[in-house]
């Protein structure tokens, strides 16, 4: 998922593609029900092993 969810629902594109946000409804699910999870190069590979641990639990 980018950040900043949908980016039809950001006003940067309001002026190019108007509200056409509600004709993509998988991007909407996403847009509210997903998450991001930004760049951390330096996080340690012990953490992201247990961060995929959390994930495939949930």
């Amino acid at each position: 998922m980018a950040g900043g969810g949908n980016q039809l629902r950001q006003p940067y594109l309001k002026h190019i593609v108007g509200d056409v946000f509600a004709d993509y409804p998988q991007v909407e699910h996403i847009h509210f029900f997903g998450f991001y999870i930004g760049n951390y190069p330096e996080l340690e590979h012990e953490k992201i092993l247990a961060l995929c641990d959390r994930l495939n639990r949930a």
